[in-house]
Parts: structure tokens; C-alpha cells; sequence
């Protein structure tokens, strides 16, 4: 899609400012089949991959996700003493 939008925006010149959109072929390797507006086609791609990758994070986070955290030191000393407590003791 990067691509296709780098080559329509170069076609655009002062005595053609809508430009040429880019064309391609949707058969195996782009060797036949109907030619269809790259820009349009790689939008919808786009559309339907960013659907089915939020329906894959949903399930993730509903039937996988484990418990966890993130914790960040100011320092490495904090880090080493925070590694030497032993976190199933009760304090």
C-alpha cells in the first residue's frame, strides 16, 4: 500500500494534479486476471486484516491472558535487593 500510494502521489504534476492511480493485475503473480485500483483493494486488505487481528487480541486477552506485570527500577541496586525477596514469604 506504501508503495502504491509513493507511486500515485508522484504521477500528480501541475498539468495532471488528480494523477494516474496504480493498477495492478489480481491473478497468481500478477500475471493475469482483472486489473482493479491498487489503492482501493489495498485499503480494503487493510480494513479486513486490522478486523481480524483485534478479533484475535479480544480472544487473547479473554481465554489466554496470564497474570503478569511489568516493573521498572530507578536503579540497579533497587533491582537486585527486589530480586532477593522471596515472594511467596508472608511479611
Amino acid at each position: 500500500m506504501e508503495h502504491a500510494e509513493a507511486v500515485y502521489g508522484e504521477s500528480k504534476t501541475q498539468a495532471n494534479p488528480e494523477g494516474t492511480r496504480p493498477m495492478h493485475k489480481t491473478g497468481f503473480l500478477g500475471l493475469w486476471g482483472p486489473k482493479v485500483d491498487s489503492l482501493n483493494i489495498y485499503a480494503e486488505e487493510v480494513k479486513d486484516l486490522a478486523q481480524k487481528v483485534e478479533a484475535e487480541q479480544r480472544r487473547t486477552r479473554e481465554e489466554e491472558q496470564l497474570s503478569a506485570a511489568f516493573v521498572f527500577f530507578n536503579n540497579r541496586r533497587s533491582a537486585a535487593e527486589a530480586s532477593q525477596v522471596d515472594s511467596k514469604s508472608n511479611f
